[in-house]
């Protein structure tokens, strides 16, 4: 994941028409690992605190464009 992060961050810098909204690191805990309370038990998908956290970083990242 961190990888595929990586690479899409970089490919965002150098493309004007591609932005790039950091919400993994929010997700991520001390210990390099997703934080399970933000998913259910799948580990794969978000649950309610998981999307209510990705909708804050996404909207405050667009909100910061308006600024």
């Amino acid at each position: 994941m961190k990888k595929a992060n990586s690479l899409v961050k970089d490919y965002a810098k150098n493309n004007e028409k591609v932005l790039n909204i950091d919400t993994a690191n929010q997700m991520i805990g001390k210990n390099s690992k997703q934080k399970s309370d933000l998913f259910v038990k799948d580990s794969l998908h978000l649950n309610v605190s998981g999307y209510d956290l990705w909708s804050y970083e996404v909207n405050s990242f667009l909100d910061s464009l308006t600024r």
